[in-house]
């Protein structure tokens, strides 16, 4: 539902590591079979063809940039099926232009001039652009839960540090059945939904006017009440239909 139940009890990364994986089994496994055991779920071999039932979640989003909807899509399906070869090496790289360009949107610059190689201009990567020290905007991007679970699954050392990993072929076939994976695959669809992301609030109230009145009962003395009061109601209509499609079914059976 999108809403915040528990912060990391824990700056540990190590120790998080270990509760993503105890996590990513209890929950998140059981949750990705259950829906493909419920649902067929459509894929696009050309990112021309828009029957991926993935596309319209990536597509006008916070989080992916424009251009980037196809690769989304399908390293998002591949976790789905449980191909986490596929979706790792595909939502890794994804997820770090998309850090990017989320800074950028805000201000940042994200390259810089390698003077050692000729003064090569080259893009900043996630052991950068994910830490304040660097770049004070990661801050007013992602909530601080999220920033500490991409740094432990992405950079840091003492976490799962997938990035540097992948990047340098240090994962066997093996590894890849490692809940790890599946985790990773859940944070990226969780940033897809906006989950995590620090949405500015002129944004939110243009793609919803009604937005700006959200909580405007926050401190209301009587709002429980009313809330109540409308639960109560809601209950007497719903025993009322129940009674009212009981007598309809006896009239029939008369």
């Amino acid at each position: 539902m999108g809403k915040v139940v528990a912060h990391q009890s824990s700056n540990n990364q190590e120790e998080a590591a270990r509760d993503q994986k105890i996590y990513a089994l209890a929950f998140i496994e059981p949750a990705r079979k259950q829906i493909i055991s419920e649902h067929i779920i459509q894929k696009s071999e050309d990112y021309k063809i828009k029957e991926s039932d993935l596309l319209p979640l990536v597509s006008n989003n916070l989080f992916v940039p424009s251009g980037r909807e196809y690769l989304f899509a399908k390293g998002l399906y591949a976790g789905l099926m449980g191909d986490f070869i596929t979706s790792t090496h595909i939502l890794i790289p994804q997820i770090e232009n998309s850090v990017r360009y989320l800074l950028s949107n805000r201000g940042a610059i994200t390259s810089g001039i390698d003077n050692k190689n000729n003064g090569i201009q080259q893009e900043n990567n996630l052991n950068t652009t994910l830490f304040p020290s660097k770049y004070p905007q990661i801050t007013s991007i992602f909530d601080e839960d999220t920033l500490f679970e991409l740094q432990g699954l992405l950079v840091e050392k003492s976490g799962s540090n997938l990035r540097n990993r992948m990047a340098h072929g240090l994962i066997n076939d093996h590894e890849f059945f490692s809940p790890i994976f599946s985790y990773l695959w859940w944070v990226t669809l969780r940033l897809c939904f906006g989950l995590g992301i620090e949405i500015p609030q002129e944004i939110v109230e243009e793609s919803n006017p009604l937005v700006k009145f959200t909580g405007m009962f926050k401190h209301d003395p009587f709002f429980d009440e009313f809330v109540e009061e409308i639960a109560i109601n809601r209950r007497k209509l719903d025993e009322e239909m129940v009674a009212e499609e009981a007598s309809i079914e006896e009239n029939h059976a008369a």
